[in-house]
């Protein structure tokens, strides 16, 4: 039997065992689909809208009532109207608010008066996200306010309307957004977190298709099925995963540049390639986890580790230019990292292919070096384990 059919005999036995699996099915099948549509349902909204902060009047006149109208109409924002301090300061450690704005008494008469009084806003920065986006969004609503305030103060020192518009204006900073523009949290987080959860199920399906192996003790009948020719038996056992991973990969890149509406990069060759090489790479990781550790527990609970960090240390919520040089080496060996790279550099920086041969490349490093060891331990282990079998004549 030439290698062709004894690889095809394996493929199928292995497409046997996962179609039995109910964990394989889990863990190829049903948990990656779940987790890209739930992610998908989660991120609809391109921004976060109406996120609450509790707002405290204490000078309720018509300046600080149109400050809360404007508040109420930013889409970031919904207003929580509380009576005094302490119930804002509850509000907020209750979770019912994401900060505090204070309007001071006499607000309205200082500012008549030519004065600059101060409004208070505490925001709870523990949660980054919902705090960054309503700093902004107060900061915008202040900005329209105070133009406002010195628009009115100079008509009502008898300013030329022109001068006093002026005046309000002040010095502008023409700023530029540059690659995400409309500030986009589908394009930042989605597109970060479902190769992430990808990488997860990559992982644990390869460890445990060739883990389960070694642990159920079906070796030989593993090998038996490809005629003892141990590197066939690893080909046909792998390649199945590799190919569904990676039709699993694309259809996740036409979620994001369809759903998701991300830029679509001119030339789609690279995403596609660094796809397949982003599969293979994490499938080597994993290989290797298991030829090094010779047991399943073992290699699972390092898989859980190395897998569930990679979204801290891939630079997606902390730049990686600024962490510890401990951080920085421990990101350079993920493969998410260059797999969000590629993404970055491909689809929102549009750049040329031949830009990203620096992560392409380095996808195709952590797969050389990580599955050629692994492969050339793990097949030893193995064929190991078929020979004293064999040579004990029975199959365990």
């Amino acid at each position: 039997m030439d290698r062709m059919n004894i690889l095809l005999r394996v493929v199928r036995r292995e497409l046997g065992a996962v179609a039995s699996s109910r964990l394989m099915l889990l863990l190829s099948v049903v948990l990656p689909l779940f987790a890209m549509a739930l992610f998908t349902v989660m991120f609809r909204q391109s921004v976060p809208e109406n996120l609450p902060v509790a707002v405290c009047d204490l000078d309720r006149t018509g300046l600080s009532r149109s400050i809360t109208r404007m508040v109420e109409a930013t889409p970031a924002m919904g207003v929580v109207p509380v009576d005094d301090l302490a119930e804002g300061r509850r509000a907020v450690l209750a979770g019912k608010a994401y900060g505090l704005l204070v309007l001071p008494e006499h607000m309205e008469r200082e500012v008549l008066a030519g004065r600059a009084p101060v409004s208070r806003f505490y925001i709870n920065n523990q949660i980054m996200l919902p705090a960054g986006v309503i700093k902004r969004a107060m900061m915008k609503v202040y900005g329209s306010v105070s133009a406002g305030v010195k628009l009115g103060v100079s008509r009502g020192q008898g300013v030329p309307d022109v001068r006093a518009r002026e005046r309000a204006a002040g010095i502008h900073i023409a700023s530029r957004t540059l690659f995400n523009p409309n500030l986009d949290y589908r394009w930042y987080l989605h597109a970060a977190i479902c190769p992430f959860l990808l990488k997860i199920f990559i992982m644990c399906a390869t460890v445990w298709s060739v883990g389960g192996e070694i642990k159920r003790g079906r070796v030989s009948m593993w090998l038996d099925t490809a005629q003892g020719r141990v590197h066939l038996a690893l080909l046909g056992k792998l390649a199945p995963l590799t190919l569904w991973f990676t039709l699993l990969t694309w259809a996740m890149l036409a979620l994001i540049f369809g759903v998701m509406e991300m830029p679509v990069p001119d030339k789609m060759g690279a995403l596609m390639g660094g796809s397949f090489l982003f599969v293979v790479a994490c499938q080597a990781v994993a290989l290797s986890l298991v030829a090094f550790t010779g047991e399943l527990t073992k290699a699972v609970s390092l898989t859980s580790f190395y897998a569930g960090s990679a979204f801290v240390f891939a630079g997606v919520t902390f730049p990686s230019s600024a962490m510890p040089l401990a951080a920085r080496i421990w990101h350079n060996l993920l493969p998410l990292s260059y797999m969000v790279q590629l993404m970055n550099e491909q689809a929102l920086k549009r750049l040329a292919p031949i830009e990203s041969l620096g992560a392409l490349g380095a996808l195709l490093a952590i797969a050389l070096v990580c599955g050629g060891v692994a492969w050339v331990k793990l097949s030893g282990k193995v064929g190991s384990i078929y020979s004293e079998l064999s040579a004990g004549g029975g199959v365990v």
